[in-house]
């Protein structure tokens, strides 16, 4: 996939996204982490990377089939946006992040969780709730 181009008022759509997006509950299929980092992505850039995701599963074990079948988490993000950031701490707000579990808060799928960078922090989903974790927590993030 080619380099993605944020649309010039990103900043406050990624805000006015994540404020939005605090109490909508968890759903496999249409707001779980890989759609929550999607959505994201393409409200601040206009592509959707899981648009050949949508609709494919509903449940938790239909959603890890589809997740098993793209390779896990990590290889999703490889074939959508390209090779990882050499350092996680080189991620800057809007970029996507790798998170496998730490705090209390553990992965969904065995390969890790999407979420997005927020600052010093990154959005994640759970199915209890939208969470962060540290940035420097989190194994891989993206350049978005």
């Amino acid at each position: 996939m080619g380099q993605l181009k944020r649309f010039e008022d990103w900043p406050e759509r990624l805000a006015s996204f994540i404020t939005a997006s605090q109490a909508r509950p968890f759903a496999w299929g249409s707001w779980d982490c890989c759609l929550f980092a999607a959505d994201v992505v393409a409200e601040i850039t206009g592509t959707d990377l899981a648009a050949d995701l949508r609709g494919t599963y509903n449940d938790e074990s239909t959603g890890f089939a589809v997740f098993n079948r793209h390779g896990g988490a990590e290889n999703i993000l490889r074939t959508r946006i390209g090779e990882p950031l050499p350092n996680v701490a080189l991620a800057q707000r809007g970029d996507v992040a790798l998170f496998k579990g730490i705090d209390g808060i553990v992965s969904v799928h065995p390969s890790g969780m999407m979420g997005v960078v927020i600052g010093g922090d990154v959005a994640i989903l759970t199915p209890d709730r939208m969470a962060t974790v540290p940035l420097l927590r989190c194994s891989m993030a993206w350049r978005v």
